[in-house]
């Protein structure tokens, strides 16, 4: 109990003494507060400043116009091999449940994208198929959640088929159907290519055409485009009926991971890289020869450059207001102390010891410390928003913002502030504390 009185004790002279001196108080709360900004604002400044540029290169380099923190796991068939349905499912599980907590992003959003083989189309009533009388060329494909982002031009989704023998129901593309002149009920034949002989064909019927609802949405990981030749079914059909009669019906699959980067700072550069090197090292082994077609790790470490380049610089041009304000703080440390220095005597004369002088002091300089350290890292946000709005001298017009993230860095940077003044308050403390009113 005793140390615990002790503090109350420090802590109600602390507070006396700080309403006693309301100038002093309120000139130290203020130096402190424009160090913290001034400290603070060029950490946050350089980090805002380059991720936006970090964003828009990631987007810049994908033609696609994906979201910035996008990433692509796929497998190619043609290149390494068909592969069957259930081959593809410990990926998914993989990256749904977990990949997130490796990669150390939430995720915002996963699809999966899988297709068989290619099949020469012909009319159902069609007899022979040797010659070049097709009807063009499809694949039998199904995607994750795509209903959510469709709307439907003509007809109804598909149901599920009962068996690969029934025809089974499809849904194509409005500019695909357009081009063929396709309708609504017409059904096709699928025929297998001359693969191995036991390969079966389908019938496919069209139960709706489709069209996206937003072609610049974020779930659209090649744009709908890609559709254009893609008979898309109900997932239930393509894993219970049409890969059962196939051997090997997965020609590609896709993984598509949009992750929320929002909040990445330069102290989580290595582990994002890290992370995304053990997704693609667990991916491969779940399944060999898939692989990552799409990363933002890439450009990181530039980005981890570049802020800290930018840090320097701006901190080299700060310098002389940041000793300015730290040499404003050591002379209102001086001042307070020079006030006090007949009170710090009294106190020596009547038992008191130099530590509890300079222990009052620490935590007067400590109270006075994070009440600007909230105050000047609030401001220093503002204002990091603000500049990022500039558009030339004064006019802070601009439309683009950039965001407010609280840095590891430039924590760091007002924790120093406050500590740098902290050294500046003890050390007259304690050439003071040595006195009493005799000496």
């Amino acid at each position: 109990m005793r140390p615990l009185r002790h503090i109350v004790a420090a802590l109600s002279v602390t507070f006396k003494r700080l309403r006693t001196q309301p100038g002093i108080t309120l000139a130290s709360i203020c130096g402190l507060t424009v160090a913290v900004i001034l400290m603070e604002l060029v950490p946050l400044y350089a980090d805002a400043v380059n991720f936006r540029i970090l964003e828009e290169q990631l987007a810049h380099l994908d033609e696609n116009q994906r979201p910035p923190w996008s990433y692509i796991y796929t497998y190619v068939g043609n290149w390494h091999g068909n592969i069957e349905w259930e081959a593809t499912q410990p990926v998914r599980e993989y990256l749904h449940d977990e990949a997130s907590r490796t990669l150390g992003l939430p995720q915002e959003l996963m699809v999966q994208h899988v297709e068989t083989v290619t099949y020469r189309l012909f009319p159902t009533d069609q007899t022979n198929y040797s010659g070049d009388d097709d009807l063009g060329y499809a694949n039998l494909a199904t995607t994750s959640d795509i209903e959510a982002h469709i709307e439907l031009v003509e007809g109804a989704l598909p149901r599920v088929a009962q068996n690969a023998n029934e025809p089974i129901e499809v849904l194509i593309t409005q500019s695909f159907a357009a081009e063929r002149g396709w309708h609504v009920g017409e059904q096709y034949l699928m025929l297998n290519l001359g693969r191995a002989a036991e390969a079966p064909n389908f019938i496919v019927q069209i139960a709706g055409i489709w069209r996206p609802q937003d072609a610049n949405d974020p779930f659209w990981f090649y744009g709908p485009t890609v559709f254009d030749d893609l008979f898309l079914v109900p997932e239930t059909t393509f894993a219970d009926v049409i890969a059962p009669v196939l051997q090997e019906e997965v020609n590609f699959a896709l993984w598509y991971l949009v992750m929320d980067g929002s909040h990445v700072g330069t102290d989580q550069i290595d582990g994002l890289v890290a992370g995304a090197a053990q997704v693609e090292q667990k991916i491969d082994v779940l399944l060999p020869e898939a692989s990552a077609f799409i990363a933002p790790t890439n450009n990181l470490h530039f980005y981890q450059q570049a802020v800290a380049e930018l840090t320097l610089l701006l901190f080299s041009i700060n310098v002389p207001t940041i000793w300015m304000a730290l040499a404003f703080i050591g002379l209102v440390a001086g001042l307070a102390v020079s006030q006090q220095r007949n009170e710090i005597a009294v106190i020596r004369s009547r038992g008191g010891t130099p530590m509890q002088v300079i222990g009052m002091a620490i935590v007067e300089g400590v109270l006075l410390g994070l009440i600007a350290l909230v105050l000047g890292t609030l401001a220093a946000l503002w204002l990091t928003q603000l500049l990022g709005q500039a558009r030339s001298f004064l006019d802070f017009s601009g439309e683009t913002a950039v965001r407010m993230n609280l840095t590891r860095q430039a924590i760091n940077a007002g924790v120093l502030a406050i500590a740098l003044a902290l050294i500046a308050r003890v050390i007259p403390t304690i050439i003071a504390s040595r006195h009493t009113i005799i000496t």
